[in-house]
Formats: C-alpha cells, sequence, structure tokens
C-alpha cells in the first residue's frame, strides 16, 4: 500500500489527529479513483463469512487518507489503513459480513470520508445469498 520511503505529512507530536489534520486541509486533498464499488460476493451459508474487498487508486498528486470508513449495520466489520496511500498507489478496505439472522438476499453498505476533492464521501456495496446452512445449528 504504501511506501516505506514517504513519511506521513500530518505526523506531529502535539496529540493532534493526523487523519482530522487531512480532512481539515482542503488545499491538499487529492482524487481517488475505485476500482471497486459494488460487490456481489455470491451465495454464501449462514455459518459462512463473506469476505469482500474494495479497491481504489490515489489519482491525485498529494497523500490519500481514508478518514472514516463505516459500515451501515453491525453485520459488516470493515478493516483499512490509517496510513496515506501515495500518488499512483493502490489502497484497499478490507470488509467481513457475518450472518446477522437473515436468509436471502442482503444489500449492505459502507460509508468512506476521505480527503478527496472528487467527492469527500462515498459509498460501497455488497450484495449477496445467505441460504441457511442445514447441517449446523443456528
Amino acid at each position: 500500500m504504501s511506501c516505506s520511503s514517504h513519511k506521513n505529512p500530518y505526523s506531529n507530536d502535539r496529540g493532534m489527529d493526523p487523519l482530522l489534520m487531512a480532512q481539515m486541509d482542503t488545499a491538499n486533498y487529492t482524487e481517488i479513483n475505485w476500482l471497486d464499488t459494488a460487490i456481489n460476493f455470491g451465495t454464501i451459508k449462514s455459518s459462512d463469512t463473506a469476505k469482500i474487498i474494495f479497491r481504489f487508486k490515489n489519482t491525485g498528486s498529494k497523500p490519500l487518507f481514508l478518514i472514516s470508513v463505516q459500515p451501515a449495520c453491525g453485520c459488516t466489520v470493515a478493516d483499512y489503513s490509517k496510513e496515506p496511500v501515495w500518488e499512483n498507489e493502490e489502497g484497499m478496505i478490507k470488509a467481513e459480513y457475518r450472518w446477522n439472522g437473515q436468509i436471502g438476499e442482503i444489500r449492505k453498505t459502507i460509508g468512506v470520508r476521505t480527503n478527496t476533492s472528487n467527492n469527500a464521501w462515498h459509498t460501497l456495496s455488497f450484495v449477496g445469498i445467505v441460504e441457511k446452512d442445514t447441517s449446523r445449528p443456528q
């Protein structure tokens, strides 16, 4: 994701959150190109976990920060790097959907806030089908 030769431009010893500083520094916003915004994970059993990866690329000239990544429900967990994604580099958001009792088609979203001038708020979505696993007690 990020090169070890780069240093986070917002790192500081004053106790200030680098992500908050990146969010406020609108003069240094960059651009993002999502390679995946809508994913169909197919069919899973209710005892399984769906693993989804959303990819993006920093197409601007400044460091790109994922300021917040918030799944719309508690059945989805998202993991992402807090480090900057540098110019022309790719990053990812890994998500896991864990069964919450719903059988059939599911549609879930994840809200993403970035320091990007071509839209600071992004919505990622995934769909799939959950079948009841009759071989295991629920």
